[in-house]
């Protein structure tokens, strides 16, 4: 079977985790669809369903997709300095103060994978962060868009991401 046709598609590596777990959230927002590129290889039947879907809008999520697809325009790119950049280009692009947001570590993959999933379940962005910091990006990002929160949300426990972080991430966002 084929894939229904979508008005957004978001490339990502499916060689690594981090940039898929940003891009999920963004496509369901979007009722979009999130590809996989092989690195920065673009596969054969991903290509196909770009070729079948011409009226789609694609972004790159991830320095490996952008190379993947190298006609791509520069403001289409969603590219960080490191994965926790990228998410938060992806949530700046995508989520213009959104009313929840939600918060993974971007060091393991297990809480992040359910996250994604609770994330667009919320309509909210997922922002990546460190087990022992808030990544200067996602501040950013915080204080730009996070006004309008209403609610977060942390996926992990104290052994993927430690309290100091839960609290500057609570003080970042007016106590939330």
């Amino acid at each position: 079977g084929s894939l229904p046709a979508v008005k957004t598609v978001l490339l990502t590596s499916g060689l690594v985790f981090p940039d898929a777990l940003s891009a999920g959230p963004a496509a369901a927002h979007t009722g979009g669809v999130v590809l996989l590129t092989q690195g920065t290889t673009l596969p054969s039947v991903t290509a196909e369903y770009l070729a079948g879907n011409p009226g789609a809008e694609v972004f790159a999520v991830g320095g490996d997709a952008a190379k993947a697809d190298p006609g791509m325009p520069a403001d289409h790119q969603l590219v960080g300095i490191d994965r926790f950049e990228t998410g938060a280009k992806v949530a700046s692009h995508f989520f213009d103060h959104p009313p929840v947001v939600t918060f993974a570590s971007g060091q393991d993959f297990p809480d992040a994978l359910s996250g994604g999933a609770y994330a667009s379940l919320l309509d909210s962005p997922i922002l990546l962060v460190r087990a022992t910091l808030v990544p200067t990006f996602v501040t950013a990002y915080l204080k730009a868009n996070g006004t309008s929160a209403t609610g977060s949300s942390l996926v992990g426990g104290a052994g993927v991401v430690n309290e100091s972080v839960r609290t500057s991430l609570a003080g970042t966002l007016n106590g939330f």
